[in-house]
């Protein structure tokens, strides 16, 4: 397993562990993208791994992006008709 497919998966256990959803969606380009599927489900995080987690996010994202980031783009502003 790789870097890649280990972060999916701890995201995936995040998702599933902490809000009240039953499922997720995993996307992928390749049949084999999605052999790790199989491997998020039968554990869980604990809240001291949630917070080292939180704490590591907290020390290695110093810009976050925001929620303006998923809006749609403004439309253009009219053009003046001469």
């Amino acid at each position: 397993m790789d870097t890649i497919e280990l972060a999916g998966m701890v995201a995936s256990r995040i998702a599933l562990g902490t809000w009240a959803i039953g499922g997720w969606m995993w996307g992928a380009r390749r049949p084999d993208q999605l052999d790790a599927t199989g491997d998020v489900a039968g554990w869980s995080l604990d809240a001291a791994a949630l917070r080292e987690i939180d704490a590591i996010l907290g020390q290695t994202i110093t810009d976050p992006v925001g929620p303006e980031f998923m809006a749609p783009p403004a439309a253009p502003a009219e053009r003046a008709v001469a």
